[in-house]
């Protein structure tokens, strides 16, 4: 009861963490899906304990209330910011539809679980599996190259918390189900946890493609790039015509000169040097401090709403 406790209050602190959508964005929906079906089959292990156990009924069905309470109500609220946040130009209908399908996409892959978990019947691959829940965060960070989101608190405390009942179960000799000690299986469950802890850490330390070697990166959208030849017309107000009958192209008509505004702060933008303004890919200009800034709270485009790729220091 007091693991799931303190588990709730770990995911309202770290849901409070990231209040923004960009910051929501850049948290792994299967991550904390994977952590609300784990939830999940404990609340139906404690609720199924209560009923086999009499003398243990009020434990067992506080600790299934407290896990119910985690996965159906504070982790499902916390999936649902995270999933809007990743769809921001969704419309009604749409919406209503998408989240339909990851309803039903929850509840399908926790009913198969169960029906895998009785096939395998608690196999050392069943557990890894289960406790694999920091690996989608680690893969979706690498993916969308943006740092983890995670605060300590909640990564620390998490991770201890959910060891918590295996190490009770499998290192105890006086377990409540009598099984035999297994210490090389709780040091590699413990090392498998560990492992994905560092690898959140060092992401968020030194970029979240550090693990990745660099042949296999992808390219990264250059904010900072040159423009092309109709994105300088567009904003300084020429046209492919006038150019060439004119020679030289005419100065912005709003500011004077050869300038773009930034819609953000409304000021003047250079048009170069390249380091003093960012172009996004939709071809609008903006000044660096305000564009970073924007998209610390939405990662779309001020102008056309369109959706933009990740920089590292957003």
């Amino acid at each position: 009861v007091a693991m799931g406790c303190v588990q709730i209050l770990l995911v309202i602190m770290q849901s409070e963490g990231t209040p923004s959508a960009a910051a929501a964005a850049r948290m792994s929906l299967l991550c904390v899906a994977h952590q609300a079906i784990l939830d999940a089959y404990l609340c139906l292990l404690h609720l199924t304990m209560a009923l086999v156990v009499d003398p243990l009924f009020n434990a067992f069905g506080s600790a299934s209330l407290v896990e119910f309470l985690l996965f159906a109500i504070v982790e499902m609220r916390y999936l649902l910011v995270i999933w809007r946040s990743q769809r921001p130009n969704s419309d009604m209908l749409t919406a209503q539809r998408e989240l339909g399908v990851l309803y039903t996409r929850f509840y399908g892959v926790l009913l198969a679980g169960i029906f895998i978990a009785y096939q395998l019947r608690a196999t050392p691959p069943l557990l890894f599996i289960l406790f694999s829940f920091w690996l989608p965060q680690v893969c979706h960070s690498a993916w969308t190259d943006t740092r983890p989101p995670l605060q300590l608190p909640y990564l620390l405390g998490i991770s201890l918390t959910r060891l918590a009942l295996p190490l009770y179960i499998l290192a105890c000799p006086h377990n409540l189900l009598r099984i035999p000690p297994q210490p090389l299986l709780v040091g590699c469950l413990v090392g498998w946890v560990a492992l994905q802890v560092a690898l959140l850490l060092a992401q968020a330390k030194w970029g979240a493609r550090c693990i990745v070697p660099r042949a296999l990166l992808p390219r990264k959208y250059d904010y900072h790039r040159a423009a092309t030849r109709r994105e300088m017309r567009a904003h300084r107000g020429g046209s492919e015509g006038g150019a060439a009958a004119g020679g030289a192209e005419p100065p912005d008509v709003e500011t004077g000169q050869g300038t773009a505004e930034c819609v953000i702060c409304m000021a003047p933008v250079p048009l170069t040097p390249h380091s003093a303004r960012m172009l996004t890919p939709c071809g609008h200009f903006f000044h660096a401090p305000c564009l970073r800034r924007w998209m610390e709270v939405k990662l779309e485009c001020p102008t056309c709403r369109r959706s933009l790729p990740a920089c590292e220091s957003s």
